[in-house]
């Protein structure tokens, strides 16, 4: 895709779309199909890792307070 098409986003999009993927991953998870499964299981983690980088941190502070 060229960079005519990108957009900018903010942190709060980011985390947003990553919470989104991390329950579709955790969905696919729980198929019957053993390789989709694990493989599914290794992208909720890194899509987990990814969701530590892309917290807002208004986010932060709010687990921190709670």
């Amino acid at each position: 895709m060229g960079d005519e098409h990108r957009h900018e986003s903010h942190p709060e999009d980011e985390h947003a779309i990553l919470i989104r993927m991390r329950a579709d991953a955790e969905r696919l998870c729980r198929t019957t199909d053993p390789l989709l499964c694990g493989q599914a299981s290794q992208l909720r983690g890194r899509i987990a890792a990814m969701l530590e980088i892309a917290t807002p941190p208004a986010a932060l502070l709010a687990e921190v307070r709670s």
